[in-house]
């Protein structure tokens, strides 16, 4: 199973700006991520549209199942 954490956030350009990051911990806890999203915020002058404040966020697994092609 893989997971992929997508993070929304509302910008300073008054729209809202989404990251989205492949092979996610499909067990993290939610206030890890939103420390996570907390300083994603703090340090938003590193991105070329600084997250404001946070909106969502939300895991998607994907799971994968053998079939027998007997």
């Amino acid at each position: 199973m893989s997971a992929r954490l997508v993070l929304t956030f509302s910008a300073n350009n008054g729209g809202d700006v989404v990251f989205s990051y492949p092979y996610a911990d499909d067990e993290v806890e939610a206030s890890d991520v939103q420390t996570l999203m907390q300083t994603m915020i703090t340090n938003g002058s590193i991105f070329s549209v600084p997250p404001v404040t946070a909106k969502s966020a939300k895991l998607i697994t994907t799971t994968e199942t053998d079939i027998s092609l007997s």
